[in-house]
């Protein structure tokens, strides 16, 4: 059930006037990790974490 939650998200961004590329970067970015309560960094078990879409809307662009 991620696909539509970070579409959803994607949408957001976009609509924000955001590039594809502006967007992606600020996807990875901004997600967070649960247990460790990171942002932006990719494991192999995790991926790049649970997206935020509070802190992905209100990254600068």
């Amino acid at each position: 059930m991620a696909t539509p939650r970070v579409a959803g998200i994607a949408a957001l961004l976009t609509a924000q006037g955001r590039s594809r590329a502006n967007v992606a970067r600020v996807l990875k970015s901004t997600a967070r990790t649960p247990p460790l309560n990171t942002r932006g960094t990719y494991t192999p078990a995790y991926g790049f974490r649970i997206v935020d879409a509070k802190a992905a809307v209100a990254a600068p662009r």
